[in-house]
């Protein structure tokens, strides 16, 4: 799986570095092939969007636009995104229970979906990504 330097910019134009900063997030779109993943695209959060600073609920509506508008692109829906306010994020129970609920209603293809969860740090170490299925999560290391 690779994550374009794009993908990797809104992700640091969403930190959450002060004390005032909410939770953002959105969703992953990738072009697949036979060997590879590539997050070509992280949409970024709407104004719709729930938010406070420790909890994020997307617009399901808007997201299902998103979902039709890229996958007409070439585009695969492949998992979500967003921040925590922590150096080292870590899911909730919430986080992998809504990611597992999304995989298991959604209509797809994959073995999994990806979760990427922003730390408070621009650091590379400071992002959590996991593969989750409706039974697994398995977290994932960058290579240096």
């Amino acid at each position: 799986m690779l994550i374009t330097k794009k993908v990797l910019k809104i992700f640091r134009n969403n930190l959450q570095i002060s004390s005032d900063d909410f939770e953002g997030g959105g969703q992953l779109f990738a072009s697949i092939n036979e060997k590879e993943i590539i997050i070509e695209v992280a949409s970024i959060p709407d104004q719709k969007d729930i938010k406070s600073r420790f909890s994020f609920h997307p617009n399901r509506k808007n997201q299902n636009k998103q979902i039709k508008y890229f996958f007409n692109k070439g585009l695969h829906y492949v998992g979500d995104w967003h921040t925590h306010p922590e150096i080292t994020p870590s899911p909730s129970i919430i986080d992998i229970s809504s990611m597992k609920d999304c995989f298991i209603k959604s209509i797809h293809q994959l073995n999994y979906f990806i979760l990427i969860i922003v730390g408070s740090s621009t650091d590379p170490l400071s992002i959590y990504v996991s593969l989750v299925n409706k039974n697994n999560v398995f977290q994932l290391e960058a290579l240096a």
